[in-house]
């Protein structure tokens, strides 16, 4: 009887993973996995020509595109498409990859992007809670209430820009 229920939710999985919510979501983890790159080649260029002093690597893109207006939409659409990658990823290295012949090594390589795109999704998810701000500011001893009023201009200024978009008051 155990092995009939186990067999039973492997197959359930099987199913979960092809079903077209999940085809969805794959779709959306290689659109975020080709933003990404786009980024990472717009930092680049941006470095090259001294404007701008980030990292030409996964966070300063990551945080370049925080500090734009779209940005913090942006980001929270590309950590949900990595998270959905790694996923499917994941689905792929759990029941095989499609149009490869079965083994171990498309399940492998399959495992690994997903550990990777998870690693991007942590990373974005990082970028969008802004831990290493708020990290040293409290290696540092800042008070709660000083990290707070910290927030009140960037807020007080959201709040003015978004005022131009916004239907009702």
């Amino acid at each position: 009887m155990h092995s009939d229920s186990i067999t039973g939710v492997v197959s359930e999985a099987k199913r979960a993973s092809e079903s077209p919510v999940a085809q969805f979501l794959a779709r959306a983890g290689l659109t975020a996995r080709g933003v990404i790159y786009i980024l990472i080649g717009w930092v680049a260029v941006l470095v090259a020509l001294g404007h701008s002093s980030q990292e030409a690597d996964q966070r300063g893109a990551l945080e370049l595109l925080a500090g734009k207006p779209y940005g913090l939409v942006s980001l929270w659409l590309l950590g949900v498409g990595f998270a959905a990658y790694a996923l499917w990823r994941l689905s792929e290295a759990a029941f095989g990859v499609t149009a490869e012949p079965p083994g171990a090594g498309p399940r492998l390589k399959s495992l690994g992007r997903a550990v990777l795109y998870a690693g991007f999704a942590y990373l974005t998810f990082d970028v969008i809670s802004g831990t290493n701000k708020l990290r040293e500011a409290i290696e540092q001893g800042v008070d709660l209430d000083a990290i707070k009023q910290g927030w009140q201009a960037p807020l007080a200024e959201f709040a003015k820009m978004r005022g131009q978009y916004l239907l009702y008051r």
